[in-house]
């Protein structure tokens, strides 16, 4: 199949996952602005848990990455303190999927989902639903959730460039050439990589000769696109980066004998 026929043919598949959610819509669409929240009071009607709901904590893990294998084992501790089953649904970057496995769980009446996805706007739907229904809704950065863990993004971006801005003044005399492996396509963390572009273009002797968000977001995509940046730049001094892309970065430099004890990653 042609690519642009496939990417098509999931387009349109997500359209259609996602119209079918919507048209079941019966709640509220949930808190977009900043709001104090009254004390929560266990007796209040609103408060109580619903009927009917397993006492299930299911994880639906994007992929294998580190951080999540690491969120993964947490999460598992956490339901066995508490008593709950616990499950956890690989979705391979498969946001299509990952929708589908939270709708089952739905259905299955799963009292509680942390959900991450590569692509948050597919499954937005299924977790509003699961909202709607009572459940308890976690996830890693993108809305919506019941609790949502995440970080002033701007501010974790510049601590991380500040800090490679003084190695590059302390340690290669001002100059580098920078890679930054981004994750632009979710909205919610494009601050981030903003902040890591306002520093570095500050500095006169800074070149990013690669700006580029991997695909999927593991080690084997951060290998990948830098196997590719290297054929154009054989040179790089700075790299910038989620974890586990930027590991996969180190070992494409250490393959190509490009690795150096004074680079930054």
């Amino acid at each position: 199949m042609p690519v642009r026929q496939y990417r098509v043919t999931v387009l349109s598949v997500a359209l259609a996952l996602s119209a079918a959610l919507a048209t079941a819509q019966t709640g509220a669409a949930g808190l977009t602005k900043p709001v104090v929240l009254r004390a929560f009071d266990p007796n209040a009607p609103t408060c109580t848990a619903p009927p009917g709901l397993t006492k299930t904590l299911a994880f639906v893990q994007e992929n294998e990455r580190e951080f999540l294998q690491g969120v993964d084992h947490g999460l598992s501790l956490a339901a066995r303190d508490r008593h709950l089953a616990y499950q956890t649904l690989l979705a391979e970057n498969n946001a299509i999927e990952a929708a589908k496995e939270i709708q089952r769980l739905l259905t299955d009446k799963v009292g509680a989902v942390v959900a991450t996805s590569s692509d948050p706007m597919i499954v937005s739907a299924s977790l509003q639903q699961f909202i709607w229904a009572g459940g308890f809704v976690g996830t890693i950065v993108p809305p919506p959730a019941t609790l949502l863990l995440n970080a002033p993004q701007y501010a974790t971006g510049k601590a991380l460039t500040d800090a490679a801005i003084d190695h590059i003044k302390t340690k290669l005399g001002g100059k580098a050439n920078v890679v930054l492996l981004t994750q632009d396509s979710m909205q919610f963390l494009t601050p981030r990589f903003e902040a890591m572009r306002d520093g570095l273009r500050a500095l006169p002797g800074v070149t990013i000769v690669a700006d580029i968000a991997p695909s999927p977001v593991t080690q084997q995509g951060g290998h990948d696109v830098m196997n590719t940046i290297l054929l154009a730049y054989p040179d790089i001094d700075v790299v910038l980066g989620g974890d586990a892309v930027v590991l996969g970065a180190l070992r494409a430099l250490r393959e190509a004998g490009k690795d150096r004890p004074d680079q930054f990653l």
